[in-house]
């Protein structure tokens, strides 16, 4: 088969959704298909140009033996409703020109969302003729909606038909849990076409070489912060990474997305709460809330709170294993329900015990597993509560360790995810 993968976010940006996107289409080649990524060029999360990229319009390039090619996109720094709508909606234009000038034809068109405008480009080249097949890794406009970040009643009616109108014309729609296959059902469409193929992770190999402290970056960023009008700027930069710690510390990390939907200050207050114990607590990533977290440092003073920046994604796993915990929150709305994050999966698979605040399916999951504990969402006394827990119980730490690993092995192997989601194209393509 000829294969068009349609995704704005991809490698080298780092993320669940780039991970997926990856270890999909290289299953896809491995098993003799041509694949082709269209994306954006790479910017996310941090909104400036990755350096090689800057000033172009378009970029084709071979990763993994995948073909990528990569249009211009819009990109800003400042987060809000307008560059947002910007962002998404540049990438569906540049996509839909590039793919009118394009002389390729495809058998299968695989668009995943959100962002939902991504839609716009597969739903223009299925005018032509090949199968689309839509992935959603989460219920949007519903979810931008419930967070209070789409708020124009044009845009939320235009948003709903595009929804409707891509979920109309798949020729099926794959999800990421068991609660969104059924919420799109209710929408009026038949389970026959809807699957639930759940996000997984790359299992980590015994003697990994990645995994070796001497990997971890030397120089970072910590918690000393300078404070200039709205602008919360690190003080300065430690030679010796704050990872590496003698002090014998109980150490929290939260890999991924600074945003809304995850409400990081519970972390913070947490942190808070605990600043009299041997606890240190690591922020690896970047987003819109970023600021925010760290202004609220400053401001509280918290000397146990470190902001590592991005790491790159061969360095992740080796700071996972560096930790004694991995915090996973999201806010307490009933949307979250259908969410199970990925990265429960990519702490369990290195043997890092997980304290998850989620409501739904991800909480049975963690309870399946053994590799973890729940919390109550947006509740730091309840974080605490576990933090603790884990910190005063090295072999409940250890037990919940090996527990992750053998339950990510058996049901979570990216690899194995990637099959299925090929045997679903295979199954759907003649129809």
């Amino acid at each position: 088969m000829k294969i068009l993968y349609i995704s704005q976010y991809f490698f080298p940006e780092v993320g669940a959704t780039s991970n997926r996107a990856m270890s999909n289409v290289v299953s896809f080649k491995k098993n003799n298909h041509d694949v082709t990524v269209l994306t954006e060029m790479p910017n996310h999360p941090k909104g400036i140009i990755f350096d090689g990229y800057k000033g172009r319009y378009l970029v084709r390039e071979v990763v993994n033996g995948v073909n990528i090619v990569r249009v211009w996109v819009f990109t800003s720094q400042v987060k809000n409703f307008i560059t947002r709508l910007l962002f998404y909606t540049s990438f569906s234009i540049t996509g839909s020109i590039y793919m009118m000038f394009c002389r390729k034809k495809y058998d299968v068109v695989y668009v995943t969302s959100p962002p939902l405008f991504v839609a716009i480009i597969g739903l223009f080249i299925k005018l032509i003729s090949p199968k689309m097949f839509f992935e959603v890794r989460d219920m949007w406009p519903d979810s931008a909606i419930d967070l209070g970040e789409l708020k124009n009643k044009t845009l939320i009616k235009f948003s709903l038909l595009l929804e409707n109108w891509a979920y109309k014309k798949s020729a099926a729609i794959i999800t990421v849990t068991e609660n969104l296959r059924n919420k799109i059902s209710q929408k009026g469409f038949s389970l026959n076409k809807i699957y639930s193929v759940p996000n997984g992770t790359d299992l980590v190999q015994e003697n990994d070489p990645v995994l070796k402290k001497t990997k971890l970056q030397k120089h970072i960023g910590f918690h000393c912060f300078k404070s200039s009008g709205k602008s919360v700027k690190l003080g300065k930069i430690m030679k010796i990474n704050p990872f590496y710690d003698f002090s014998g510390s109980f150490r929290v990390i939260y890999a991924g997305n600074m945003g809304i939907a995850q409400n990081l200050t519970i972390i913070l207050e947490s942190a808070e709460i605990l600043s009299k114990e041997n606890i240190k607590f690591y922020f690896l990533g970047a987003g819109p809330e970023e600021e925010k977290l760290k202004r609220y440092v400053f401001e509280k003073q918290l000397k146990n709170v470190f902001f590592l920046g991005i790491i790159p994604q061969k360095q992740l796993k080796a700071y996972y294993q560096n930790a004694h915990c991995s915090v996973i929150p999201l806010r307490k709305i009933a949307l979250f329900e259908s969410a199970i994050p990925s990265k429960i999966f990519d702490s369990m698979a290195i043997g890092l015990p997980v304290i998850v605040g989620v409501n739904g399916e991800a909480q049975e999951v963690v309870k399946k597993s053994g590799g973890g504990l729940n919390f109550e969402p947006e509740n730091p006394v309840s974080l605490s509560e576990a933090i603790l827990k884990l910190k005063n119980n090295r072999k409940l730490l250890s037990q919940f360790g090996r527990n992750g690993i053998m339950f990510v092995k058996k049901y979570y192997d990216r690899k194995i995810l990637a099959q299925k989601i090929e045997d679903i194209i295979q199954k759907h393509i003649n129809d």
